[in-house]
């Protein structure tokens, strides 16, 4: 890649740590090889995806979600 601009990257994944984990090492990647990107995770309150300490990672956000009837 030509031009390494700043990348804006909004994260969501699973229910598990096999969606957490590797979401996690895209944002790292990104902060080390496109310097000023900015990560954000997005996921559900309550789950277990936002029980873990992802907020120390990177930013964290959560929606209020519900099964769809």
């Amino acid at each position: 890649m030509k031009d390494k601009h700043p990348v804006r990257l909004l994260i969501t994944g699973g229910e598990t740590g096999g969606h957490l984990y590797p979401a996690l090492a895209v944002a790292e990647t990104l902060a080390h090889t496109r310097p000023g990107s900015e990560s954000v995770y997005v996921g559900a309150a309550g789950r277990l995806n936002m029980e873990t300490n992802i907020g120390d990672t990177l930013p964290a956000h959560t929606l209020s979600m519900s099964p769809y009837d």
